[in-house]
């Protein structure tokens, strides 16, 4: 989602946005079948929760050697984790 630069009625966009990414949003966001943006609500398949998905390391060793540097680079800069 975006608020365009020029929209007629930019207060109402930023209320739709965020009402969209919050927890009522997005729980009738995944009622259509999307994927959520929200940790605090469910798929609606099971199967897509986090806990199932399987995260596979990339192939190149370059990667995967600055893949702990991503993460805490991520934590510190979101306020996630433990970082």
């Amino acid at each position: 989602m975006a608020i365009y630069a020029k929209a007629p009625h930019p207060n109402a966009a930023r209320l739709f946005f965020d009402f969209m990414i919050s927890k009522e949003g997005q729980t009738l966001f995944t009622r259509e079948g999307f994927m959520t943006a929200h940790s605090g609500v469910d798929p609606r398949f099971p199967r897509l929760r986090l806990e199932a998905i399987k995260h596979v390391a990339p192939p190149d060793p370059r990667i995967s050697e600055r893949l702990e540097f991503w993460i805490r680079d991520f934590e510190q800069t979101f306020k996630t984790g433990g970082g």
